[in-house]
């Protein structure tokens, strides 16, 4: 302070001090007043697009003690006032003239109180502008006690929704909104009333509606989005014509299977599994041939068909073949346009004609782009595998991919592969861009997850896979045994004057009754579609035989009564529903 004297400390070389008593003038000393108040922050409202303001939106002031000293209201009174101007005027007050605020205790230098000032109505829409003052007598620095503020209301509304809008039944659809203001929340309609989706309040979201469904969001209770309705198609399983074939024993017969839908234009599937496995043959027909034999069996197979609405025969094919490469594996990645299904993979004869084809498709984990081959490699899961497999002909997969996959495909017959230039491919009319995909091993002896470098390369050359795809909706499969029996009936079974079984099909219980002309044994055996026996039993029959077979508790399905003397065969269908 000027005029005054202040004693100075001045530390030298080594530790040494001295003190001077100095008058010291014209010496500007910057030091914090002992009283200060200031306005800090205003902690609410909030000015956040998220928010639903109210009639009663709180105002909420922190003040904070600037000064030295700590600051006891009951004896410095301070007065707090926020003027709001623009869409509504309004004038909030508050005095401090105890430490309340401060559970009692005077406020210490550094430290900060919230003030509550009272509410404001911000439903109208437009600017509020919070001026905020605070006085205090003695205040050492005046230039701290206002702030202002201003928040913009904008009208509230749910946005545009906007997503897939049609499904195959039990895949999910994306929705989402944009454009929207204030808290929204996801509804679905049941037919009656919109109801809340639990969680869902971002501006995304996944459904898997398993009926025609509406969907909105709604903004701070009120203001309604735009409503979209999902629609799953919903595939009936298919209807199977059986022409079941009987030939003589032990010579070669054809059952012809056809399946038929309700649904226009439909296409078939046909899959060697209930569930996954593989993708046999597309079209309504198959044709299964088999021999039966009269004394056992009659030739079965069992195969699984699913009506299908879309384009079931479509193939991508890269670049045409340039050269041929040998040594390690090589491919190329993309990311999937649409959802499709890959139902047939072939690595081309110009690879390395006459040598097994050695195949793989990947996918990364969560769909994070691949790194180059050098780098680390991104996990990964192996979609399809196939090593040293058929020289001839699309291998058949049954792979499915979402939009939005990032899927690798590498290829080779033996070692050799057919390369083309970088190029593109088309998925039901989408060009979708490859580039090159490397796996530094021969794919014929490693298996993608033992791999010691794997991913993408920056050259204009991919190894070339062909794949046939399959895109729509596919419904449920239908089970359906493919049979050629031998000519071997009731007419033949001299033994046999009549037979009877019922009721079939059943739910598991089955009446048999069997009259013959004279005192006979015979064998009863009854096998399921594998062959596997579940009963065998020998049967003295003079005259009627009745019986009750209990299968309750077995598999639905076909199996397969067989009537056997030391003479003649006998075999009756059973279905168990």
């Amino acid at each position: 302070y000027a005029g005054q004297s202040i004693q100075l400390v001045f530390v030298g070389i080594r530790g040494t001090s001295f003190t001077s008593d100095m008058a010291i003038d014209d010496v500007s000393l910057d030091l914090a007043p002992t009283l200060d108040i200031a306005v800090a922050d205003m902690p609410t409202p909030i000015d956040d697009s998220l928010q639903c303001y109210t009639s009663t939106e709180a105002v909420t002031i922190e003040i904070l003690n600037a000064g030295l000293s700590a600051l006891d209201f009951t004896v410095d009174t301070a007065d707090v006032t926020v003027n709001i101007s623009g869409a509504v005027t309004s004038t909030l007050t508050y005095q401090i003239n105890d430490n309340s605020l401060n559970s009692g205790n005077p406020l210490a230098s550094g430290n900060s109180i919230t003030v509550p000032m009272g509410t404001v109505d911000m439903t109208s829409v437009g600017a509020y502008t919070f001026s905020t003052n605070v006085t205090i007598n003695g205040d050492g620095d005046l230039s701290n006690n206002t702030l202002s503020e201003t928040i913009t209301v904008l009208a509230q509304s749910g946005g545009v929704v906007s997503g897939t809008d049609t499904i195959c039944a039990g895949d999910t659809a994306d929705l989402s909104t944009s454009g929207y203001y204030g808290t929204i929340q996801w509804q679905e309609y049941d037919g009656t009333t919109w109801n809340n989706i639990p969680g869902a309040t971002g501006p995304s979201i996944q459904v898997a509606p398993s009926v025609n469904t509406d969907y909105r969001t709604i903004a701070c209770g009120s203001a309604t989005s735009n409503v979209l309705t999902v629609v799953p198609l919903n595939i009936p399983a298919p209807t199977v014509i059986n022409n079941i074939t009987s030939v003589a024993c032990n010579t070669q017969g054809t059952d012809t299977l056809i399946a038929q839908s309700t649904i226009a234009g439909a296409s078939f599937n046909w899959y060697d599994s209930a569930v996954g496995g593989t993708n046999i043959q597309s079209g309504d027909t198959l044709l299964f041939t088999g021999t039966p034999s009269g004394t056992t069996m009659p030739a079965l197979d069992t195969f699984w068909v699913a009506a299908n609405t879309g384009n079931t025969g479509d193939t991508a094919i890269p670049a045409p073949h340039a050269s041929i490469y040998s040594g390690n594996a090589r491919g190329y990645h993309f990311v999937a346009p649409i959802d499709f299904t890959i139902t047939g993979l072939e690595v081309p004869q110009s690879a390395n004609p006459g040598q097994a084809q050695n195949v793989a498709v990947l996918q990364t984990v969560g769909n994070v782009p691949w790194n180059l081959w050098s780098a680390a490699i991104v996990p990964f899961s192996t979609l399809h595998l196939t090593q040293n497999g058929p020289i001839n002909g699309f291998i058949p997969v049954n792979i499915k991919v979402k939009a939005g996959d990032v899927i690798a495909i590498l290829g080779q017959r033996g070692t050799g592969g057919s390369y083309s230039s970088d190029n593109d491919i088309v998925i039901d009319g989408n060009i979708v861009p490859i580039q090159r995909f490397i796996m530094q091993n021969p794919l014929g002896t490693t298996a993608p997850a033992s791999a010691t470098q794997m991913g993408y390369e920056a050259s204009s050359s991919i190894a070339r896979v062909s794949f046939t795809y399959a895109v729509g909706c596919e419904g449920p499969r239908t089970m359906v045994i493919g049979e050629v029996d031998c000519l071997v009936g009731l007419e033949d079974f001299e033994a046999v004057e009549s037979f009877e079984l019922y009721p079939n099909p059943s739910t598991g219980i089955f009446n048999l009754k069997i009259s013959t002309l004279k005192a006979e044994q015979l064998n009863l055996t009854v096998r399921d579609v594998q062959g596997k026996a579940i009963l065998n039993k020998v049967v003295n029959v003079n005259g009627t035989y009745q019986d009750v077979l209990d299968f309750e508790g077995y598999a639905k399905g076909v199996y397969f009564l067989q009537i056997q003397n030391d003479d003649a065969t006998k075999i009756e269908k059973i279905v168990i529903q």
